[in-house]
């Protein structure tokens, strides 16, 4: 063999013996093999702010942030639009600080601001973040501030978002002014729910008062729909109601919201009323028996003559449209036979004109109005009254809503007792001991005889017995009937009182 030559089977014989070992079909099996190793799209290198722990919620460090924590309350899907609100993140310490804002992770929420660098002691990071939903439900994401080393310096601003009942429409304090006693006003608060999703809502009352009535308690405002509480106020009594309930909404981040009521009942809301209704009613029948006879004086509607006010004929004619113009009984003139019937039954009256016949007649058509009317009256129910509770010895009334119970509590001391309270308990204290005496003088009395007793009790009494029979002799001679004496025995008080020793 040549030198340089390898020994053993060449390249070829080498191919054929591996070519022996597959199948004829081997060949048309194609087998792609990978031009490339490293794929030609990047990853983005790793953020080692994304590893720390961010749980510091309001501050963190020198920053604080403003709000602490954003709230998007209600999700309007295709309004044109997204909801905006702004993150203020503050230096609150003494010296320049650098921050890195790490914005959400999600694509409902994005933010905007331009970055100061080095933020200056009292200065604010001002962010705008924006959201965007897709669907009516609940958002959630973060924003991350990175301050420095150490968790200690990591803040976190959460934000959420979710559907939400409507702005209510109704304030804090709802006043139904002046109600007549035993009549009904009532007031409407709405609840509305502008996004497509329903809520539980319910009313607890902190301040009960019975004038006041609320229904219902509880209910569901519709998707999209309107949900009403009716509150009706009705006083039973001369004075001023007050009740406080709260609302409380099943939704996230809701505050309850307290709503107050007040109630007045004035005197003579009743009687103003019907004198209001019987004035309407006698001008009504005025002003029919005014037009029946301007009917027989002009059957052609001619007036007194030309160029003459209308409403000097037609009283009627200048109220129409106004109230306060309106005829009533008292300025109406009365009917004419009524003042000639006066004239002829008392030709003579008073001067001052006050007894003409015209004055006289007003007076009696006024009475014949109103004066034997009769006015619907409700009388108040009597409820029993909220006992006051002891607190360290002090008088807490049940409510502190009115100046009384206020001045009460400022003016009274520990323990120690009203002028009113303490001029019961002394006479109390008082018919307590009589009562005791009289018993104990009863009990020893009756170890002793009949006649013994009738002494001691007529020494005792004598002057009460004198004025008892002075009072039954009518006649004034000096004697009384059998059985006017016998009413002595009342005012003796011996129990063992025989017949026969009378």
């Amino acid at each position: 063999m040549v030198a340089g030559t390898p020994s053993g089977p060449t390249a070829s014989a080498l191919a054929s013996s591996m070519r022996a070992l597959y199948p004829s079909s081997a060949d048309a099996t194609a087998v792609s093999l990978p031009t490339a190793l490293i794929s030609a799209e990047r990853l983005p290198p790793p953020n080692p702010m994304l590893q720390k722990e961010y749980a510091k919620i309001g501050g963190a460090g020198a920053v604080r942030a403003e709000p602490a924590a954003l709230h998007f309350a209600g999700i309007e899907i295709g309004a044109g639009g997204s909801l905006v609100q702004k993150l203020r993140l503050i230096n609150s310490s003494g010296h320049p600080i650098r921050m890195h804002v790490l914005p959400p992770s999600t694509p409902f929420f994005t933010i905007s601001f331009e970055k100061k660098g080095r933020l200056m002691p009292g200065l604010a990071e001002e962010i705008m973040v924006r959201f965007a939903p897709n669907e009516v439900r609940y958002y959630h994401d973060t924003i991350k501030v990175h301050l420095g080393d150490g968790d200690e310096n990591c803040l976190l601003v959460p934000i959420h978002a979710y559907p939400a009942v409507g702005e209510l429409a109704f304030p804090a304090r709802v006043d139904f002014g002046i109600v007549a006693q035993g009549q009904s006003r009532e007031r409407v608060l709405p609840l509305h729910s502008p996004d497509g999703a329903e809520f539980e809502w319910r009313i607890e009352v902190r301040q009960p008062h019975a004038d006041f009535v609320i229904q219902p308690r509880s209910g569901i405002v519709p998707a999209r729909g309107e949900a009403a509480i009716v509150v009706t106020f009705t006083p039973s009594r001369l004075a001023t109601a007050h009740c406080v309930f709260e609302l409380l909404i099943a939704q996230l981040g809701y505050a309850p919201k307290t709503i107050s009521l007040v109630g007045t009942s004035a005197p003579l809301q009743v009687k103003d009323a019907t004198l209001a209704r019987l004035r309407h009613s006698e001008d009504e029948r005025l002003a029919s028996e005014e037009a029946e006879f301007r009917g027989r004086m002009f059957p052609n509607g001619a007036r007194r003559a030309a160029g003459d006010d209308p409403s000097l004929d037609d009283p009627a004619s200048g109220a129409a449209g106004d109230p306060a113009l309106a005829p009533s009984v008292l300025t109406a003139p009365p009917p004419t036979g009524l003042i000639e019937k006066i004239a002829h039954e008392a030709p003579y009256g008073g001067g001052s004109a006050g007894g003409d016949y015209v004055t006289r007649a007003r007076a009696a058509q006024l009475r014949e109005a109103i004066g034997d009317a009769s006015v619907e009256v409700k009388y108040r129910e009597e409820r029993p009254s909220y006992p006051e509770e002891m607190k360290e010895g002090l008088r807490v009334p049940p409510f502190l809503s009115n100046q009384y119970a206020v001045n009460s509590m400022l003016l009274q001391q520990p323990y120690k007792m009203r002028v009113s309270d303490l001029r019961v308990a002394i006479e109390e204290q008082q018919a307590d001991a009589a009562r005791q005496q009289e018993e104990m003088e009863l009990a020893a009395m009756a170890s002793l005889p009949v006649q013994s007793q009738l002494l001691q009790s007529l020494g005792k009494r004598v002057d009460d017995v004198i004025a008892y029979l002075f009072a039954r002799d009518s006649n004034g001679v000096g004697t009384v009937t059998r059985k006017q004496f016998l009413g002595v025995r009342h005012l003796l008080k011996v129990a063992c009182l025989m017949a026969s020793l009378i």
